[in-house]
C-alpha cells in the first residue's frame, strides 16, 4: 500500500472530525460516519448525505468547500466544534496532506505542457498525472475532468506533445479561441 493509499484509507469522516476522537464511538457503539455509511449513532447526516451524494470521500474534495452547510455544523454553538471551525481545518490539512504525497515523484508538467509547480492551484491538485488529480482548468467541464488528460488518455499519448494532431487541436486548453 502506498503511503497516499495509506493517508486516502485514514479519512473516517465525511466533515473532517476524528472519529478516534469521538466522545461517542464506544460510548453509543458508534462504528463512524463512513464506516456507516453516514448514518452514525445519532441517525442520518446531511453533511454526510451531501458528500456520498456528489461522491466523495470527504468535505475537502468539494469544489465547494467550505459550504454553508458544513460551516453551519462546524460553527453550531451548541453542537459545533471546539475550536468553531475544527473540522474545516482538519479537511483543509487532510486535503493538503494528500495533494502533497501524491505530488511526490510525479513528473509536474502536465499533460497539457504547463508545469504545475507554476499553478496557484497546487494545494488542491496532485497533477494529472498522480494519484490524485485536480486541475483547476478541469472544473470548467461539467464532467470536473480535463479535455486534454481525456484525449491523451485515449489516443495513448504521454502528453499533448506527442499527438500528431496537436498543431490543429482545440480540444481543453487548445482551444482557447473559443
Amino acid at each position: 500500500m502506498t503511503e497516499f493509499d495509506k493517508l486516502y484509507s485514514s479519512v473516517d469522516t465525511y466533515c473532517g472530525l476524528c472519529c478516534a476522537d469521538c466522545e461517542f464511538k464506544e460510548t453509543m457503539n458508534c462504528g463512524g460516519c463512513i464506516t456507516s455509511g453516514g448514518k452514525p449513532f445519532h441517525g442520518s447526516c446531511a453533511v454526510a448525505d451531501c458528500a456520498i451524494g456528489r461522491g466523495k470521500k470527504f468535505c475537502g474534495e468539494c469544489p465547494d468547500f467550505p459550504c454553508d452547510l458544513l460551516k453551519s455544523y462546524s460553527n453550531d454553538p451548541e453542537h459545533g466544534d471546539t475550536p468553531p471551525g475544527a473540522r474545516i481545518e482538519n479537511c483543509s490539512k487532510t486535503k493538503a496532506a494528500l495533494v502533497k504525497t501524491a505530488r511526490e515523484g510525479i513528473d509536474p508538467v502536465g499533460v497539457c505542457g504547463n508545469d504545475c509547480d507554476d499553478c496557484p492551484y497546487t494545494q488542491w491538485c496532485g497533477g494529472c498525472r498522480s494519484q490524485y488529480p485536480g486541475c483547476s482548468f478541469g472544473t470548467l467541464y461539467e464532467d470536473r475532468r480535463c479535455p486534454n488528460v481525456t484525449c491523451a488518455g485515449e489516443r495513448d499519448v504521454y502528453a499533448c506533445k506527442d499527438c500528431q494532431e496537436r498543431e490543429t487541436c482545440k480540444k481543453g486548453f487548445f482551444g482557447r479561441d473559443n
